[in-house]
């Protein structure tokens, strides 16, 4: 396996709900190689981390700010304990003044601030975490204003400006992973998935396995089993309308590859 560990993709749901927001406090042991289909507003409130995106790696301390942009590949490892105020943000539900500066690439994606305006962003963070958690009539509306009082102020005091490389074979692989995820169900194959990523199949199967950790035929097993596991707590659909739905060519098939992964059979996991 790749030293970098497997890259995961996250979606959350919940932003969806909370008017394209989230904003939680993290304490994280560390966070594995993964990438999201949203911006993420990392802020360090109290420790030091190592972060890497992009292949590029940086220490991040008390006072730090860091902009992700979506299928931006990144991990974080804390070399001490360490305190994060996250706010994620979909662009597409978010008010236009915060999706104008999150799309802007004239704005620096790292900076620093100082105390004061740390206090200032800790307020504000608290307040926006206590709106999406009320359900008041006018809970949009503060919502909306708070995000883009925060963001505002995260873009007016960052001061440092630091250039970071994209190194492209992770973007590739990033949107290779977004593929297959939106095509699961089809009977999807490394070579088109190659094909659509612009490189050969020996050169991409190559650079997947190098940037995953795994080869891309079980990275495809896996990410349908864990999407069959999601289906099958939810009892809408019988097994085998599952087996298929997640791309499987047979139902014999499914079952051995979700017993090998999960443990237990597709019957079990159901009832469990």
């Amino acid at each position: 396996m790749s030293e970098m560990g497997m890259l995961k993709s996250y979606r959350d749901a919940q932003i969806t709900k909370d008017h394209g927001v989230r904003c939680v406090v993290n304490t994280p042991s560390e966070f594995p190689l993964h990438h999201h289909d949203y911006y993420e507003l990392e802020i360090v409130a109290e420790g030091e981390m190592l972060h890497e995106c992009n292949g590029k790696s940086m220490r991040l301390g008390k006072g730090d700010v860091y902009i992700l942009s979506p299928h931006d590949v990144h991990r974080l490892v804390p070399t001490q304990k360490t305190t994060i105020y996250n706010v994620c943000i979909y662009t597409e539900q978010c008010s236009k003044s915060i999706a104008r500066l999150l799309l802007d690439e004239e704005y620096p994606r790292f900076g620093r601030v100082d105390d004061s305006v740390m206090e200032e962003i800790s307020a504000l963070h608290s307040a926006l975490r206590d709106v999406l958690s009320s359900t008041g009539q006018y809970r949009g509306a503060r919502t909306s204003a708070l995000t883009t009082l925060l963001v505002s102020r995260l873009f007016e005091m960052t001061s440092a400006e630091i250039s970071l490389q994209t190194d492209q074979s992770y973007l590739t692989i990033a949107k290779a992973m977004s593929f297959i995820e939106a095509n699961l169900a089809n009977q999807i194959t490394l070579e088109e998935v190659a094909a659509a990523s612009g490189y050969s199949r020996t050169y991409f199967s190559r650079l997947f396995k190098e940037i995953v950790g795994i080869n891309f035929k079980y990275y495809l097993e896996r990410e349908r089993i864990e999407l069959a596991s999601d289906l099958l707590e939810m009892e809408e659909m019988s097994i085998t309308e599952i087996s298929y739905a997640v791309g499987f060519n047979s139902f014999s098939s499914f079952w051995r590859a979700f017993k090998k992964l999960k443990g237990v059979s597709p019957r079990e996991w159901r009832t469990r």
